[in-house]
């Protein structure tokens, strides 16, 4: 199939082909016959490189290419993680079909689109038992690393799920960068993972020093850890030996629990530590510091209030007298559910020489049966990202301790930041126990709960701006409406057909399509409204350019096309047809306004 017959569009709000932004794709298929689904995982096994693993939900029906090409698409922009966006094929008039996905990033669906109907023509043909031009598939498959940086990671999908349940519209801040903007204008919200563009650089930096961030704390006059910093092996075993075994030995820098030995009783332990901690960074010091013993808590604060605390667990098995401890962590990785792994919140235990060593430091191996009750630890750290999983104790937690953590978070300028603190019991106040702060995270982890109590915190609202959209309407009518909004103290966002301007600002020297002129204004912190004039034919042809006009007029004297008319009426909060009542205008203007909008 050539692909000059492949016909691509994007619409950036609800469209005549689908109630959502949409990636649309509309071809001929080579192939017109259904195939069961059986043939065709087969034959994609065999297409696809073992590294590019696509989590496709199946149908136990046959399917057409385009019906393959879909599912292809969506699994492409599931690649690192599930994004639950909508996604069908139709069959259209003269053969032809078109698949529509929704999507997070716009350049990614086009990429998407083109590998699955590329990489669904390979696998019918090879389920046909015809040959498949795996030379030509090879670029289509070259796309997927792309793709991939392009699509939210385990944080920003709990954010943008949160997001999506209080109609808060996201958008990337610019492709392939990770960053997302979360509401509009005035209201928006730039995040990266967890941080914002509300976190301090310094604070951002010197959280990332674990040395430097210790001796902070301790001129805060906050409970930090004993610690000392070395270059050599041997000088690790020397300051082993003065702060007093058992230590912990780890990098000056990282994260996810990386290169850190937990609970080190001998001289030998510290020098095979010191070589784990440095790693490759032959250069980099490394950090011992006394044990301090009790639990390991993570304190979440988000816009300088602790909104959850928890203690993270270690992997670990508990013996029934039947099982082996082989197959007791076999039996902990199936209670692992692939929705809990996925979004992040949990990892899959890995046996590795390590964690045998650990085991067999508790008394048992492999095909040992542990007896009922016993438990055996997996790992010395409770870290997520080596298996630890998390338990809520916010409820539990000490004020003094609730203050601390937030003291740290303000004194850093941090808008998000995890802090590692441990204690023997989270009710007790760091102040009455022998408890520590042992790091600060400025990009802390979270899951949906915490997600949502976060876009609960930034946003009261849907995010959006008050936006009106003027369909067939004279520039004196824009110009009244954009008006109105100045005199309440707007900073206005208008465009149309002769021009683009913020407040008095021009944007656009050239032309420019209508969404790319909406996301220009919207992308801008200093716009308070949206005032966009329109013709009816742009949106037969372009769809919506932005999905959730306040108050939509029509003021033009001739009808919309039906479908045209139906789409208005169905994604505007209030259509106004007509121009001539000025007061009826400005008072559906105010109604707008009264009703409120985002942050």
């Amino acid at each position: 199939m050539s692909e000059t017959s492949q016909e691509y569009r994007i619409y950036y709000g609800p469209n005549l082909e689908a109630p959502f932004a949409a990636a649309i794709v509309e071809f001929a298929p080579d192939f017109a016959v259904r195939l069961p689904t059986t043939d065709l995982r087969k034959a994609l096994r065999e297409l696809l490189p073992p590294e590019l693993k696509l989590t496709i939900a199946w149908p136990d029906t046959p399917l057409y290419l385009a019906e393959l090409a879909a599912l292809l698409a969506n699994g492409f922009q599931d690649l690192r993680g599930p994004n639950s966006l909508p996604h069908h094929a139709t069959m259209r008039d003269g053969g032809r079909w078109r698949v529509v996905i929704g999507f997070c990033n716009d350049d990614a669906a086009v990429m998407a689109l083109r590998g699955a109907v590329g990489l669904a023509h390979a696998v019918f043909a090879l389920a046909s038992g015809l040959q498949a031009d795996r030379r030509r598939l090879g670029p289509f498959l070259s796309q997927t690393a792309a793709m991939s940086n392009y699509q939210p990671d385990y944080i920003a999908r709990a954010l943008i799920r949160a997001a999506r349940k209080r109609g808060i519209p996201v958008v990337p801040l610019a492709s392939g960068t990770a960053m997302w903007v979360y509401g509009e204008g005035k209201f928006a919200v730039q995040f990266s993972e967890a941080a914002t563009h509300r976190d301090s650089q310094i604070g951002m930096r010197l959280s990332g020093d674990k040395f430097r961030m210790a001796e902070l704390l301790r001129s805060l006059g906050l409970p930090a850890t004993d610690q000392m910093l070395v270059h050599a092996p041997q000088h690790a075993v020397q300051a082993a030996r003065r702060l007093g075994y058992p230590v912990v030995i780890k990098p000056i820098r990282g994260s996810k629990g990386r290169g850190v030995s937990i609970g080190l009783k001998d001289d030998a332990a510290v020098t095979a530590a010191f070589a784990k901690a440095r790693g490759d960074n032959s250069s980099e010091p490394v950090l011992v510091e006394r044990l301090v013993e009790g639990d390991d808590l993570r304190l979440s604060v988000f816009g300088g209030h602790l909104l959850r605390a928890s203690r993270l667990v270690p992997p670990h098995v508990i013996g029934d007298g039947i099982a082996t401890v082989s197959q007791l962590i076999e039996a902990e990785n199936r209670s692992r559910s692939d929705a809990d792994v996925a979004s992040g919140l949990l990892v899959r235990l890995t046996l590795d020489s390590e964690m045998v060593a650990l085991i067999r430091d508790q008394g048992f191996g492999l095909s040992d049966v542990p007896p009922a009750g016993r438990r055996v630890l997996l790992r010395r750290n409770s870290n997520l990202a080596t298996g630890g999983k998390l338990e809520d104790v916010t409820e539990e937690l000490h004020p003094d301790n609730r203050i601390m953590a937030e003291t740290i978070a303000r004194v850093l300028h941090l808008d998000a930041v995890g802090i590692d603190f441990m204690t023997t019991d989270p009710a007790l106040s760091w102040r009455e126990s022998k408890a520590a702060v042992i790091e600060v995270n400025a990009t802390p982890g979270i899951g949906d709960v915490l997600a949502e109590r976060i876009i609960a915190q930034k946003f009261k609202g849907d995010g959006r701006v008050p936006a009106i959209l003027i369909l067939d309407g004279a520039p004196d009518t824009a110009r009244s409406i954009a008006g109105w909004l100045k005199d309440k103290g707007l900073q206005v966002g208008e465009t149309g057909p002769d021009g683009t301007r913020l407040g008095s600002e021009q944007r656009f020297i050239a032309e420019a399509p209508l969404p790319a002129r909406i996301r220009a204004l919207l992308l801008d912190p200093a716009c308070e409204a949206l005032v966009v004039r329109a013709l009816p034919g742009e949106v037969a042809q372009s769809g919506l350019p932005y999905a959730k006009f306040g108050l939509a007029i029509v003021a033009g004297p001739d009808a919309l096309a039906a479908d045209v008319d139906t789409l208005i009426v169905t994604h505007a909060g209030r259509v106004l047809r007509g121009t001539g009542d000025r007061s009826t205008l400005a008072a559906a203007v105010e109604d707008l306004l009264r009703a409120g909008a985002g942050a």
